[in-house]
């Protein structure tokens, strides 16, 4: 039996989830890596990342653990794990680095997401045993007069954009 809430009208759910997500009442996204090992999932409105791995005996994911920033602790500081520091991190994309593979890595990416209150992309990218957190595209805030949600979306869209742009500039798909 695990430690789910009861779902209202889902009777029988909580035996097949297989944990509940801290602060599950603000916005957040799964971002299954791919080789579906684990997932990210971002706290948009937290200002953290958490890790999930799956399990292939369970055929479940586990329990999930903080990667990078802290539970309501909005900043910016490019520093390992927990003592990072996001600020509304966005969208996010997992990236091949052939250096990885080269090494003999297990793990063959990196993950870029849109800071989107720090106004940058950074990387999330393997260091052994921990995970690094890089600052790796300062970007300027889009001048837009008030905080409307169209005005949040467009500024998101703008960040995922230029996100996407260094990927396949990084993939050599565009120079």
């Amino acid at each position: 039996m695990n430690a789910n809430p009861p779902v209202p009208g889902g009777d029988g759910l909580s035996e097949i989830l297989a944990f509940s997500v801290p602060n599950s009442g603000v916005d957040f996204s799964f971002v299954p890596h791919p080789t579906g090992k684990y997932v990210y999932i971002i706290m948009h409105e937290s200002h953290y990342i958490l890790r999930s791995n799956y399990d292939k005996e369970t055929g479940k994911l586990v329990t999930p653990y903080i990667v990078c920033g802290q539970s309501g602790q909005a900043d910016y500081k490019d520093l390992v794990g927990i003592n990072a520091r996001l600020n509304k991190p966005g969208q996010g994309v997992f990236v091949y680095n052939k250096e990885y593979e080269d090494a003999g890595k297990e793990d063959h990416y990196d993950f870029y997401f849109t800071d989107t209150k720090n106004h940058c992309i950074r990387k999330l990218t393997q260091m052994e045993l921990s995970l690094l957190l890089q600052d790796v595209v300062p970007l300027q805030p889009v001048p837009i007069n008030g905080e409307s949600k169209m005005a949040k979306y467009v500024k998101e869209l703008v960040l995922m954009n230029r996100l996407l742009w260094l990927m396949m500039k990084r993939q050599k798909l565009f120079m």
